[in-house]
């Protein structure tokens, strides 16, 4: 990738029990699994949630 920006491609189906906690919650959340960790997970899945609720919103990050 030539743009010299560092890219982080993570599968989140693969099992992450060999992983720190915070990836580990990572995979949980890109499963669209509950994650308990700490108030930033919390944010981005109360985020989520908003978005997923609003149909417009949701268009809208699309086009």
């Amino acid at each position: 990738m030539p743009d010299r920006a560092t890219k982080i491609i993570i599968n989140s189906q693969k099992s992450a029990a060999n992983q720190s906690e915070d990836l580990q919650a990572l995979a949980k959340l890109m499963n669209n699994e509950l994650v308990n960790l700490n108030k930033h997970f919390d944010c981005a899945q109360k985020k989520i949630k908003e978005i997923n609720e609003d149909l417009e919103k949701l268009i809208k990050i699309y086009k």
